[in-house]
């Protein structure tokens, strides 16, 4: 008896540290110490490269396929979805910044300084499906 429950807890335990290791871990949250002032590229910004990442990342949880129901009916799914949103009086910009009463991403974490300078200098480029 007493061998079983030793094996037992043998099998258990590491299960305990993988899941509880990487709980919400994001890459994101977890480098931003390596953002130093100067280091963020705003020139190249294209939406491939780096606007559909970060919306990738971080919006599509609620606007991806169930936007209807958990995103308010804001569909970030396509290039040409986000650029309307953007144009929208600069909703896009607005929500991610906290410049607005929706704060985006809701009940996530703030993106860091860098991806929304990214986002807004892709907004003031026009928001080209780049």
């Amino acid at each position: 008896m007493e061998a079983r429950i030793i094996k037992l807890v043998w099998m258990i335990f590491p299960m305990l540290f993988l899941f509880a290791g990487c709980y919400k871990d994001n890459e994101q949250e977890l480098y931003t110490f390596l953002e130093t002032p100067g280091s963020c590229d705003t020139t190249n910004v294209t939406y491939s490269e780096v606007v559909s990442k970060i919306i990738s990342n971080n919006c599509l949880v609620c606007h991806g396929q169930n936007y209807n129901s958990a995103g308010g009916s804001i569909d970030l799914q396509t290039t040409s979805s986000v650029a309307a949103i953007a144009k929208n009086n600069n909703r896009l910009v607005n929500s991610i910044s906290a410049a607005s009463n929706y704060k985006m991403p809701l009940g996530g974490n703030r993106l860091t300084d860098c991806q929304i300078s990214q986002v807004k200098a892709w907004v003031n480029k026009g928001s080209l499906n780049n």
